[in-house]
């Protein structure tokens, strides 16, 4: 039996979400009252995992505009009073008894509805429907659940909503957003003036690029997705059909799908000889990472090309690991001789890795580039191989084909291709934006590091990787992905498989030390000890 493909996760704009939606009105006649039924229960639910009302007495405070996320939050409320809490309702848009006032219409005022005549017939007076006052003192809540404006708003918030969100985030219990913190841009993660600080976000469908960039995570706390019955085909049509503001997220299941089997005959050559060229006297640990990186991951033979004048210093660190010696001067590395020196390998290697720790002196510039104009492996450019392209981007265009990953962090992007971007009209700050467009003219795959860090592919995906995070604010660390990609490459991956999965694996191992130690005490180096321990933990390999 064949065991369907697994799929990347969906990572939808506010614009795709709603595509999204009508469509599954439109096209799979699953109503909107339905859908909004299923996003508050499965909210309330989600809640109610967390905490119960007899472990947190007092009042259940849920907060609703006027909107569907308002909607979202009359069924939330519903469902945590039949739960046994005591729940009061702030309504921005209600009369002095509790029922719509001409504002609300369609599904959102029939959830209301629905809600006030359980409200009547209450015989513990436990649920209540009032107006929001601005100025009015309340007492304390156990719960605070923001339904007040979900993904719509691009502009500052207005009053009361801003003064009240500030008071929420002021006030002690805890925090659920249904759908998206109000304040927050769901394409941008970043706050509208102020936002609504969440412990759990309750995210309806997918997840928004909000939720992901910038400050989103933090303001979000921990995320989860509802299922309310939006097919998944809708959900990957409306990402494709947003390719700038839409994305994927990888996960183990997915990993695991593209790592090679290695089978019985298989032997160091057949799994993949990954070329790392790399190191300078000032920085021979940079190359010493990337060229475990690329064995850690999985590449058979991994040689490492550096200048002569640390190949002693090579050779003791890199038990393992070949090394070749490369004719280098006080310009730098020789680029003739340097080729010669490596042919035999560049013939025969699945990736080459160059730029870790390789110093920016002239010659060594120059060489950089006469290797990129010549192998016709697959390349991963990071550090200062970026570097050796600024002004070079024509070779960039002409001969990445879709094979090379770029690895810049925010001000090797910055330098590299600022202001061909500033040209295009797009904002560097747009990571997603800005990496689309990079990815997009010049056929390559980018990863562009930070958190989080995303990787851009010819393809016309997006991907926002979910693993990692504080612990890999050190240095060494790209060096380390740099080699990881180089080894997936090595073994058959393409290039946007070996980024997205180079990224994950990383994270994953960032994940697994954090998890056991403090996270601010990660090295480099422990990535590649943790490697191997989280691509058997969680990918399941051999």
């Amino acid at each position: 039996m064949t065991m369907p493909a697994m799929r990347p996760e969906p990572v939808l704009s506010a614009a795709a979400m709603r595509r999204a939606d009508e469509r599954t009105i439109r096209d799979f006649g699953i109503p909107a009252h339905t859908l909004m039924e299923s996003a508050g229960k499965g909210a309330a639910m989600r809640l109610l995992q967390q905490i119960q009302p007899k472990s947190a007495p007092g009042v259940w405070r849920v907060y609703c505009g006027k909107g569907h996320n308002g909607g979202d939050g009359f069924v939330v409320a519903r469902y945590l009073y039949e739960a046994g809490a005591t729940v009061q309702v702030l309504h921005l848009h209600c009369s002095e008894d509790g029922s719509a006032d001409g504002v609300l219409t369609g599904d959102v005022a029939a959830h209301l509805a629905t809600l006030s005549k359980l409200a009547e017939t209450d015989p513990d007076d436990r649920l209540h429907i009032s107006p929001y006052e601005p100025g009015v003192a309340w007492p304390h809540a156990a719960v605070h659940v923001d339904a007040l404006l979900g993904i719509g708003p691009d502009c500052d918030l207005r009053e009361p909503v801003r003064t009240l969100v500030e008071r929420l985030n002021a006030a002690p219990g805890l925090k659920m957003a249904i759908d998206i913190p109000t304040g927050l841009h769901a394409d941008l993660g970043k706050p509208l003036g102020a936002a609504f600080r969440a412990d759990l976000t309750c995210t309806m469908g997918a997840l928004k690029t909000g939720l992901c960039l910038h400050e989103g995570p933090a303001y979000a706390g921990q995320r989860v997705v509802i299922d309310i019955g939006i097919p998944d085909i809708a959900l990957r049509d409306a990402v494709d059909g947003d390719p700038v503001g839409s994305a994927y997220r990888a996960s183990d299941d997915l990993v695991r799908g593209w790592m090679p089997v290695r089978n019985a005959n298989a032997h160091k050559y057949s799994v993949g000889l990954a070329l790392i060229v790399a190191g300078s006297e000032e920085m021979t640990g940079a190359a010493v990472m990337a060229a475990e990186g690329a064995a850690r991951a999985g590449a058979g033979y991994v040689v490492c090309g550096c200048d002569r004048r640390i190949r002693d210093s090579m050779e003791m660190q890199l038990t393992d690991v070949a090394t070749i010696s490369l004719p280098a001067s006080g310009d730098g590395i020789e680029t003739e001789g340097a080729l010669d020196a490596l042919s035999e390998r560049l013939d025969k290697s699945g990736a080459v890795v160059t730029g870790c720790g390789l110093g920016r002196a002239p010659g060594t510039r120059a060489f950089v580039l006469r290797l990129l104009e010549t192998t016709a492996s697959p390349v991963v450019v990071d550090a200062d191989a970026l570097h050796a392209l600024i002004g070079q981007t024509n070779l960039l265009r002409s001969r990445a084909c879709g094979h090379w990953i770029l690895t810049p962090h925010e001000g090797e992007f910055r330098r590299l291709f600022g202001s061909e971007l500033d040209e295009a009209g797009i904002d560097p700050a747009d990571r997603m934006a800005a990496a689309r467009y990079v990815a997009d003219t010049y056929n390559c795959v980018l990863i562009l590091k930070g958190y989080p860090a995303l990787a851009a592919a010819p393809s016309g995906r997006t991907w926002i990787n979910a693993t990692g995070g504080p612990a890999l604010a050190a240095a060494g660390t790209g060096d380390v992905l740099a080699g990881i990609c180089g080894g997936l490459l090595a073994q058959g991956l393409s290039a946007e498989q070996a980024a997205v999965s180079g990224l994950h694996l990383g994270g994953a191992a960032a994940d697994r030390y954090a998890a056991k130690r403090a996270g601010r005490s990660l090295r480099a180096t422990d990535l590649l000890d943790e490697l191997p321990f989280a691509m058997k933990e969680r990918l399941g390999v051999g």
